[in-house]
């Protein structure tokens, strides 16, 4: 797990009210399908770091028993199910929305930089595996 550091910013992906409650009528919440929130949190983190700014990203989702917006503790991570801080009762994670966490921690931002190349270089060896395939008339 990261060391986050001193935290610079804070943003959201989702629409809170004045108080930042999360009691009252759930509909409050832009909540958004796990692989459109994967996607978008990519990309955020993405392009913080093409920015030199380390970031990690906090998923959360609303109670479907209380109302409550409990978040996963480890960042970047999604799971199927998640347990409600609140009320104590699981749910599947089918929607929910995240929470952006900035840093000026070099380190973490130098282990960003390094695991996104490592990404990259996977994606490439893959779409070089899928060529590869498609030329030696395997699909």
């Amino acid at each position: 797990m990261w060391d986050m550091g001193t935290p610079i910013s804070f943003a959201t992906a989702e629409r809170q009210d004045g108080n930042g409650s999360t009691e009252g009528d759930m509909s409050e919440y832009n909540d958004y399908p796990v692989r459109e929130l994967v996607e978008s949190a990519e990309e955020v983190i993405s392009e913080n770091l093409r920015k030199g700014v380390a970031c990690h990203v906090f998923f959360k989702a609303t109670c479907p028993w209380c109302g409550a917006r409990p978040m996963f503790q480890e960042p970047n991570t999604v799971y199927p199910r998640m347990e409600c801080s609140e009320c104590g009762k699981e749910f599947d994670f089918v929607k929910g929305n995240y929470m952006v966490v900035m840093s000026n921690d070099g380190e973490l931002l130098r282990e960003m930089l390094e695991r996104e190349e490592r990404i990259d270089r996977e994606r490439e060896r893959e779409r070089d595996r899928e060529r590869n395939r498609k030329g030696n008339g395997g699909g």
